[in-house]
């Protein structure tokens, strides 16, 4: 497992992410090694806070940025510092052998979303996909046995 990093102020109070062992975005390839890590990881993802300082998207000469919002409106949102874009942390970690039926995972699941401009759209189809329904009751009744 990679080690926990510090994050880092600014002057004005702002957070600026740096690497954490709890980024969803260094759990893409390697997943945790047993259930005890598993639940420890997912129980700790890194969240930004309303303070933190996201990487512009810059299309033409407009700058998107990823919106700490969308965390509060998603709780399966996670925002990998690491790789910057978006993943949604329970496919991330229990979409285990990165196919459900015929779905193949993508964009985030074993890559980071980025395109901000288009975020609401393609957050909603993940919520409402069926893998994403049936992974999310395999990481409940994984919670639920390790309790």
């Amino acid at each position: 497992m990679p080690e926990a990093s510090q994050q880092t102020s600014t002057s004005t109070g702002n957070i600026i992410c740096t690497t954490n062992k709890y980024d969803i975005g260094l759990y893409i390839k390697k997943k945790p090694d047993n259930d005890i890590e598993l639940l420890n990881v997912f129980n700790n993802i890194l969240e930004p806070t309303k303070k933190t300082i996201f990487e512009p998207q810059i299309i033409g000469l407009k700058k998107r940025y990823f919106q700490f919002k969308w965390l509060e409106r998603y709780s399966w949102l996670a925002y990998s510092d690491e790789l910057k874009g978006a993943f949604c942390k329970v496919c991330c970690l229990f979409f285990r052998d990165f196919r459900v039926g015929y779905q193949e995972s993508g964009l985030l699941v074993s890559k980071p979303y980025t395109h901000w401009k288009d975020a609401i759209k393609r957050f909603n189809c993940h919520s409402s996909s069926k893998y994403h329904k049936q992974v999310t009751l395999i990481a409940e009744n994984f919670k639920y046995n390790q309790w």
